[in-house]
Order: C-alpha cells, then sequence, then structure tokens
C-alpha cells in the first residue's frame, strides 16, 4: 500500500472519522510518513497527525523546518502535546522561525517548563526583542537565571508575572523581595508588583511571608495581594491577621477584609471579643463580618457592637437585618419602624 492508497481510503472521511482512523492506525501508517514528508502540504499536515500520535520524532523534527509556516506550526504543536523534540531542534526553529512561529514556540517552551531550553534562548530572546519578551521566559529557566535576571527584568513583570514566578522559583522571588523592602510612597509601586510574588509564595514559606507583608503593609490599606491570600494567612497566622486589621492606622481597611469570602469564612475561629472588636471598626457595616457565624453568635456580637452605638435615631440597612436571628430582626425591626423618618416613608408608600 502506498500513500496514494492511504489519502484515498480517507477521502470520504469526516474529520472525525478520520481522526479515529489515524488513531485505530497509527503505529502501523508510520511507514508512510517519508512519502508523506515529500507531499503536498495536506500530506505533510497527514503525516504529523500520524507522528504525533505514534510519537514520530524524527518526523516531526523534520517537519519543524518545512518551507509552510501553517505546516510548522501544527509540528510545533504536537511537540507541545508532548512529542519528545530534542533542545537542539527547537533551538535551530527559533533562530529560523518568523515572527509569529517564534512567539508560539516561546509560549510552549513556557508552558512545558522546558528550563534549559528556556535558559540557552533567553538572553538572545532578551537582546532581539527586549525586556518584555524575556520576561515571558523568565518563569522557565533556571533558579540561577532568574537570580541574575530578575533585577534587571523586575520593572516590567506583571502582578500575574509575580505569581507564576513565585510558584516556580519562590526563594528568588523572596530573596528579590527582601532586598527591595519598599520605604514610605515606594509601598504602593512594591505591593502593585513584587508584593504579588511574595504572597503567591505563601505555600513555600509561610514565615518569610508573613514577615515581608508585616514590614512593607502600608500604614493605612490592605494591599490586593494581601487580600488575595487573607483567608489562607488566616488558617497560618489568625493573631498575626487580626493585628493588623485592629493597628489604628490601618482600621480603614477592615470593611475590605470582612467583606472578602475567604475571611469571612474563617471569622467563626475568633473569639467573641476579637469580633466585636472588629465590628466596632466595621460599623455600620457588619453584613459580611456576621454573616459566616452561628446565629447564636451573630445576635451576641451584634448586641455588643451597638451598645456603644446611639441606636435610638438609626436606619440599619437590608444587610444586616438580613444576617441577624429572627428575634433581634424583629426587634429591631420595631424599633424603626417607629422613627419618624420611616413612618413617613411607609406613610408614602402605602
Amino acid at each position: 500500500m502506498r500513500a496514494s492508497e492511504l489519502l484515498r481510503s480517507i477521502d470520504g472521511l469526516s474529520y472525525g472519522q478520520r481522526v479515529r482512523f489515524i488513531a485505530d492506525r497509527a503505529q502501523q501508517l508510520t511507514g508512510f510518513l517519508d512519502e508523506l514528508g515529500q507531499g503536498d502540504s495536506f500530506e505533510r499536515t497527514l503525516g504529523i497527525q500520524i507522528a504525533e500520535v505514534a510519537r514520530s520524532t524524527s518526523y516531526i523534527s523534520r517537519v519543524l523546518r518545512d518551507p509552510d509556516p501553517a505546516v510548522q506550526s501544527r509540528a510545533l504543536a504536537a511537540v507541545g502535546r508532548g512529542v519528545p523534540v530534542s533542545d537542539d531542534d527547537l533551538r535551530i526553529l527559533y533562530d529560523d522561525a518568523p515572527a509569529a512561529l517564534r512567539s508560539k514556540l516561546v509560549a510552549m517552551v513556557r508552558r512545558m517548563r522546558r528550563e534549559h531550553l528556556a535558559t540557552r534562548l533567553i538572553d538572545e530572546h532578551r537582546a532581539r526583542w527586549g525586556d518584555v519578551a524575556a520576561v515571558g521566559l523568565l518563569e522557565a529557566t533556571d533558579r540561577a537565571t532568574v537570580a541574575r535576571l530578575l533585577p534587571e527584568l523586575a520593572y516590567c513583570v506583571t502582578p500575574g508575572g509575580w505569581r507564576r514566578l513565585a510558584v516556580h522559583h519562590p526563594e528568588e522571588v523572596l530573596a528579590f523581595a527582601s532586598r527591595t523592602l519598599p520605604i514610605g510612597e515606594d509601598r504602593d509601586e512594591w505591593w502593585q508588583g513584587v508584593g504579588h510574588g511574595v504572597t503567591a509564595a505563601l505555600d513555600h514559606d509561610p514565615d518569610a511571608v508573613s514577615a515581608l507583608i508585616k514590614q512593607a503593609i502600608p500604614a493605612h490599606d490592605l494591599p490586593v495581594a494581601v487580600l488575595d491570600i487573607i483567608g489562607r494567612l488566616t488558617d497560618r497566622d489568625p493573631a498575626g491577621v487580626l493585628a493588623l486589621l485592629l493597628e489604628s492606622d490601618r482600621q480603614a481597611a477592615v470593611p475590605k477584609a470582612v467583606d472578602n469570602p475567604a475571611f469571612r469564612r474563617r471569622l467563626h475561629r475568633y473569639a467573641d471579643d476579637e469580633l466585636i472588636a472588629l465590628g466596632r471598626i466595621a460599623w455600620p457595616n457588619l453584613a459580611g463580618l456576621l454573616h459566616d457565624l452561628a446565629p447564636s453568635r451573630r445576635a451576641t456580637i451584634f448586641e455588643a457592637v451597638t451598645r456603644s452605638v446611639d441606636l435610638s435615631q438609626a436606619v440599619l440597612s437590608e444587610e444586616p437585618l438580613d444576617v441577624l436571628p429572627h428575634a433581634t430582626r424583629q426587634a429591631q425591626a420595631r424599633r424603626m419602624i417607629a422613627l419618624p423618618v420611616v413612618a413617613e416613608r411607609l406613610r408614602r408608600t402605602h
């Protein structure tokens, strides 16, 4: 059987039927690869499908140098799906590929964590295409390369890039963060960049991450990077998180924390007096604080918080009322109905 007969046998098949045909017979069909590799673009692409299933490295390596960019792209996709083509073959492709295919190659190297190839490519890639392009390869390189280049490339790493970098190279990210701890107004810029890498390294070194957060956290706010992990941070250091929130300069940030679902789900671990302290700061926005507590505790916290509040003319919104136990909600409803402003509103409504 020749390649021409193979082509006739699949000519009437739908795409799905053709894929199943190749998957079922890939090993037997590898004998056609040399002939298919000399055919037109369709035949060479058919050869890629066979070679991918059969893991024929030699054929894929050959068509990576195909003159048709579309065929090259299909061959690169096969590498991305596991055909074990060598770093040397991919390095040759990098040198010769058009820009669009080179971008796909770099993305594949990063996605597949081809560390040795990424380390070989990054300096040349940076020299040819700039720092932003080089950052796209940095997370896939080895530890020594990250330590060497991070100080020079940090300025163009995105928040998401910092998080990915910390997953693969947490020690290098934490070391860089320690050397660049912010002072004064630099804190905002630090938290918009490397701070995301610090918090992403929480599972790797929780003690180091907690220490960096305490040293770098702004006086009047909770950065987004901290809010992203506040639930897991509470698991590891509930007292430390509470102390951060209760600092007098940072109390305006407490509503952000108690509205965070991950933090709310963990509030039950705190004692009543600790929750009351948070509630007094968060007032009148108590819904987030109370939402995930047991009903009996909601009443206790609400009543303790409101002892220091003048409720005589206060009109509570629906959010805190909805989370109060039935008896407490009824008592507050009766109190508010007696207020002139509420009575007037009801009169106009009815």
